[in-house]
């Protein structure tokens, strides 16, 4: 998910290692020179793939990951390891993600609602991430599951957004109805690969958006999904394929 405002940029994860060139290609499109934030929302190969490539192109100022212990074991993928050797590298600022840690983004911020919590896996330490520009709101939990969409509520975290990134593409371990009644989203973004050998998105989160009204876009049938606000027309999306079902 790439952010823009201001002419500051922030990029939270960075997809598969085989999505390089599509990625960098992306940016180069879109055109950033430099990141204001590059975010790790947990160490996943299909999130952090390519974050090395992003890495050893643009400047970084600051490099921003989960709080890795939560996991029961330390991440040891050769992904991340690239990462972590790209970062020492380049000398990019690297900090680990606190609850309520706030990132200005040009006129915007990009908060860090909650830093997951402990977990056999990664799903659950993924970071919540909350941008806000005005009167926008954009919700994104990375794979965040049950307990991680939990934790947010039990917090009386104010996770409502006009845009939600649909939790660990689609999957019905996430995007629960009780998440999405306090996020009330306008839109929902569904990050998945066509023909997905995981049944991605999921049928039961997917009535779970339509049960709060949301508008579903989906990489595997739009492509590429870009929202745009403005204070005078609000909400704009385009997509790379057909129009959203």
């Amino acid at each position: 998910m790439l952010i823009e405002q201001g002419g500051a940029y922030a990029l939270i994860d960075c997809g598969t290692e085989d999505c390089e060139t599509e990625l960098l290609s992306y940016l180069e499109q879109a055109g950033v020179q430099k990141l204001a934030l590059l975010v790790m929302t947990h160490p996943h190969a299909d999130h952090i793939g390519s974050m090395d490539a992003v890495l050893e192109k643009y400047p970084v100022e600051k490099l921003v990951l989960p709080q890795l212990e939560k996991a029961a074991n330390y991440p040891t993928a050769a992904c991340f390891e690239h990462v972590v050797a790209a970062a020492e590298e380049k000398n990019v600022d690297t900090v680990e993600a606190q609850d309520g840690d706030v990132y200005t983004l040009g006129g915007g911020t990009l908060t860090v609602l909650g830093a997951g919590v402990t977990s056999e896996g990664y799903n659950d330490i993924s970071l919540d991430l909350l941008f806000q520009y005005g009167d926008f709101r954009f919700l994104d939990t990375g794979d965040g599951e049950k307990a991680n969409e939990k934790a947010l509520l039990a917090a009386g975290a104010d996770v409502s957004a006009a845009v939600f990134k649909a939790a660990h593409h689609g999957s019905r371990t996430s995007n629960t109805l009780d998440f999405m009644q306090a996020v009330r989203p306008k839109l929902v973004v569904v990050s998945c690969g066509l023909d997905n050998d995981y049944g991605h998105p999921n049928a039961e989160a997917l009535e779970n958006f339509a049960a709060v009204g949301a508008r579903v876009y989906r990489t595997d049938r739009q492509g590429s999904v870009v929202v745009e606000y403005t204070a005078a027309d609000g909400v704009t999306v385009m997509t790379q394929k057909e129009a959203a079902a």
